[in-house]
């Protein structure tokens, strides 16, 4: 899953901050089950964190 920069930003405004760790190129989500790892490419930010969820629970 892929979002625009503009996207990713309103997302990460409605979350605490607290759970939220930057890196050069990459942002992670620490959230309760696991952390949700987003990394630019080109002009969207994109994570597997949905395929990743799906395969913890079905695989």
């Amino acid at each position: 899953m892929c979002l625009s920069t503009e996207a990713i930003a309103l997302f990460l405004n409605l979350l605490d901050p607290e759970v939220i760790s930057v890196q050069a190129e990459q942002i992670t989500i620490h959230a309760t089950e696991r952390d949700a790892v987003w990394t630019q490419i080109e002009d969207k930010w994109c994570t597997q964190a949905p395929q990743l969820d799906q395969l913890a629970r079905f695989g």
